[in-house]
């Protein structure tokens, strides 16, 4: 359960995370490194591919307050994660 800042990283190989905030809480994810040919994907709560992110300084905003994200595991990243409320 993700409420606080935090950050997420792989240094090479597949890896597989599932970012869950509370209620009326979504996720913010900002990419501050990636190296070439580094591959993220992010899905919705059903699995719909929503982004596919290829380069730094990308920031995202899920819809609801569930984020899966996929390392492809070629390279690596670094990513900035936060729930933030709900703003029209």
């Amino acid at each position: 359960m993700l409420m606080a800042p935090n950050e997420i990283s792989s240094a090479g190989g597949p890896c597989k995370w599932q970012l869950v905030t509370p209620g009326p809480y979504l996720i913010i994810i900002y990419f501050v490194e990636m190296q070439n040919g580094t591959t993220v994907e992010l899905y919705d709560e059903n699995m719909q591919l929503s982004r596919e992110i290829k380069q730094s300084g990308v920031y995202f905003d899920a819809k609801t307050n569930i984020l899966n994200v996929t390392h492809d595991g070629v390279g690596s990243f670094k990513a900035v994660v936060k729930a933030q409320t709900y703003h029209d």
